[in-house]
């Protein structure tokens, strides 16, 4: 399966093609996000096929509920997603520390974004909190971008 990624005045648009000649499997369309994140893929529903999962905002230091993204790779509906306070530009590494078979996801982004996500639910299983650092006479000072 070919992908392409096209992002165009504000709006990212995902096409997964087949085939030698090209066949359009699927389309879908997210109105106002864009994407410096690498796209990655995981099987992440159990069906043997990848999932795409991929890091998203709206512009920079604006909040959004689509901050991290899971595609179902069959037909493009999204599997889950996750808010983030800024944009999420990193590529997803994936661990199952849940061990349930499903690999989680670790991704970060623009101010001091770093979350362990549920793959296979897509809930939040940690995330840093640069609070919990103000009193440092180092981190407390930090701004901090995670890849």
């Amino acid at each position: 399966m070919r992908l392409f990624i096209i992002t165009v005045l504000g709006s990212l648009t995902l096409l997964a093609c087949s085939k030698k000649k090209t066949e359009m499997v699927w389309d879908v369309n997210f109105p106002r996000l864009g994407s410096e994140s690498s796209l990655r893929a995981e099987d992440l529903n159990g069906d043997g096929i990848k999932d795409l999962i991929l890091g998203a905002g709206e512009n920079e230091y604006v909040e959004t509920p689509q901050g991290i993204l899971a595609i179902d790779g069959k037909n493009g509906s999204l599997l889950w997603q996750q808010e983030a306070k800024d944009l999420v530009f990193g590529s997803a590494t994936f661990i199952d520390v849940t061990k349930d078979g499903i690999s989680d996801i670790f991704i970060g982004g623009r101010q001091c974004i770093f979350k362990g996500i549920d793959g296979k639910t897509g809930s939040q299983l940690w995330a840093y909190d640069p609070a919990k650092y103000q009193e440092d006479s180092i981190l407390g000072k930090a701004h901090l971008n995670f890849l």
